[in-house]
């Protein structure tokens, strides 16, 4: 008999997956992991029992994470990859059409290279390619050593784990770290981070990152898009404090997408890009409540938890 693993897509809901086998599970000095075969979405990370990418669809998640801050930069030659070193991510960034360098800051050695033996789909040969440096630590420490350097980015890419009870990654996503991210962004630089779930229900998460990002950026805008293995459609935030993205022409995104090369695409193209960036009603009003922001001493949670079996 197949065994499932649930997980809560909010307080009293839960989505469920047949696990058909597992490869390897433990646990590194950061965080406990699996590497499963589930149902018809292949082969499988697991943190904290909970699904982070599926073979067949983590695509969907990167090319969303990633892809859209190149319709609205006129140019995006040096990236700060925050997490990411799992693999997914850096694809994506190395079809960015001007890209020269992208440096990849993560927080655990171990499970990158368990990774690269146990995922090979999701890492290619991005780690053969020149342009990319990876260093391992604090991402929050690290990101601060890197503003005293003076160094800056076009485009900073928060490729974080969910903001779990007990989660490293709580810190990423408070005031004090965007405004110490701000620091490393270039005149028109971009910021983009997953903002947990899109739940009509369920989106004080996503609010609240919202009004945080608000706070130290002038310019915010949210999207979706459904990554089915996750049970429910999942968010993302731009925000800039030099580019207005509701003043970038229809016109400028149509012809920026274009340069992405199409064929290494399997579902971002312009007209993703649009349903992506026009949220329904529901979703709207749910924003519209007046929540305070998120900061190191008042963090927020979302409700990505492992049901026990």
């Amino acid at each position: 008999m197949n065994r499932h693993v649930y997980q809560h897509v909010a307080p009293e809901e839960l989505h469920g997956h047949v696990l058909r086998g597992s490869l390897l599970a433990g646990r590194t000095k950061v965080q406990s992991f699996e590497i499963a075969e589930l149902g018809h979405y292949g082969r499988a990370l697991l943190l904290e029992g909970c699904v982070q990418s599926t073979e067949h669809d983590e695509h969907i998640y990167h090319e969303s994470l990633v892809l859209p801050a190149q319709a609205y930069s006129p140019r995006i030659s040096s990236v700060l990859c925050l997490g990411g070193a799992n693999g997914g991510t850096l694809k994506q960034l190395l079809k960015l059409p001007h890209l020269e360098r992208v440096r990849l800051l993560d927080i655990d050695p171990e499970l990158h290279e368990i990774s690269k033996r146990l995922l090979p789909h999701m890492h290619g040969d991005t780690l053969l390619d020149p342009r990319v440096e990876i260093a391992f630590g604090d991402v929050f420490t690290l990101v601060s050593a890197l503003v005293d350097t003076g160094a800056c980015f076009d485009l900073v890419v928060a490729d974080l784990p969910d903001a779990t009870a007990g989660c490293y990654a709580t810190s990423l996503f408070s005031a004090e770290f965007y405004d110490t991210v701000l620091r490393l962004l270039t005149r028109h630089g971009i910021y983009v981070t997953q903002a947990g779930q899109a739940h009509v229900l369920y989106s004080r998460f996503l609010n609240r990152t919202l009004r945080t990002l608000g706070g130290s950026f002038a310019h915010v805008i949210p999207y979706t898009i459904t990554v089915p293995s996750y049970g429910c459609p999942w968010a993302f935030a731009l925000a800039s404090a030099g580019v207005d993205f509701s003043a970038v022409s229809p016109e400028a995104m149509a012809r920026r997408i274009a340069q992405l090369p199409e064929a290494a695409l399997a579902s971002y193209d312009h007209e993703t890009h649009l349903h992506m960036f026009h949220l329904p009603k529901a979703l709207r009003l749910a924003l519209a409540e007046d929540v305070p922001p998120l900061t190191l001493d008042q963090p927020e949670t979302v409700q990505i938890a492992a049901q026990p079996p």
